[in-house]
């Protein structure tokens, strides 16, 4: 499984296990003297993580100072579960070839050269070793590495068999009927959107009111003036993912219950659905993709449960 990372996130990886790799070999003096190192923020099993990591995080997502301190404990978690990766495929001795470094370390002197910085001003910058930024940029190669081990064509086919529709091209058609909301809505906003969608569905299923008649009077939405139809569509198409979700849940003509998504409360139903016909070779990349990102969660969630994680200091504080 080949992922390609972006700038921020290649820089991001060095930075963060960069220091934590470093830490032990500098004394104490050079250590207050590196703007780069900043404070340790937390431990993940006796390896330090720095607050200046979490810092960099934001600057290289482009998030304005005003909102960074609503994102640092986000940034600072993502650390420590890559944390725990490195450290889990060090224990399987799972390694890849000095080559597949090396592209790896090309791949990120082009994204940064592309992003019109200087990759060996920027390798000074962030002050650590070629053996720690060698072995931060190792991460993903080893994922993938560790990946083709433990999983066989069994388990592929399997986790393809149990999510087609998601893969296989089925399209569903849908009708929604929305309220919008904004992201920062009062409770009582959110309920009162909900009181109103249940008591519309509750007039639909009884027949008072024909789902078309709902959204064309209730909607907020511009598909009101067609009945609430937003067309057809794959599971990973354009739509927002509260909907695709939902909806492939529903089987033709089911309603269902109010959920709320980025643009407000919503009921939707499928009016159709037309079976997809792609098979697991010609999506298996997608495939790939997929079950590579469960497994890390769920690697990530078994790691954390037995992992020794002392934060020294709260995010931002």
């Amino acid at each position: 499984m080949k992922l390609v990372l972006p700038i921020y996130a290649l820089t991001i990886l060095i930075a963060a296990r960069g220091f934590a790799l470093d830490a032990h070999a500098q004394n104490k003096s050079t250590r207050s003297n590196n703007a780069a190192a900043g404070k340790t923020l937390v431990t993940v099993n006796g390896t330090p993580l720095t607050a200046a990591s979490v810092e960099l995080w934001m600057i290289m997502h482009a998030i304005p100072p005003s909102q960074r301190g609503a994102l640092q404990e986000q940034a600072a978690q993502r650390l420590v579960e890559e944390e725990l990766v490195a450290q889990f495929l060090r224990s399987r001795k799972v390694d890849v070839p000095e080559t597949e470094v090396d592209k790896m370390i090309r791949r990120w002197e082009m994204l940064v050269a592309k992003e019109k910085l200087d990759p060996a001003e920027m390798r000074m910058r962030l002050g650590i070793s070629d053996s720690a930024f060698r072995e931060t940029l190792s991460l993903m190669p080893r994922w993938e590495a560790y990946l083709q081990e433990i999983v066989t064509r069994d388990k592929l086919n399997e986790f393809f068999e149990a999510h087609r529709q998601e893969f296989d091209g089925t399209r569903v058609r849908v009708s929604q009927i929305l309220k919008k909301l904004p992201p920062d809505a009062a409770e009582k906003e959110v309920d009162a959107a909900n009181a109103e969608l249940a008591k519309l569905k509750a007039d639909i299923e009884s027949g008072s009111i024909t789902f078309a008649e709902a959204a064309m009077q209730h909607s907020d939405a511009p598909s009101k003036s067609k009945g609430g139809d937003v067309g057809s569509f794959t599971f990973r198409g354009a739509m927002a993912k509260e909907i695709t979700q939902t909806a492939f849940r529903l089987q033709p003509g089911e309603l269902s219950e109010p959920f709320r998504s980025p643009f407000g409360m919503h009921i939707i139903v499928v009016n159709d659905r037309q079976p997809g016909q792609l098979s697991l070779e010609d999506v298996r990349a997608q495939v790939l993709e997929e079950l590579g990102q469960n497994l890390w969660s769920e690697t990530v969630a078994r790691l954390q449960e037995d992992a020794d994680i002392k934060w020294t200091a709260k995010p931002g504080k």
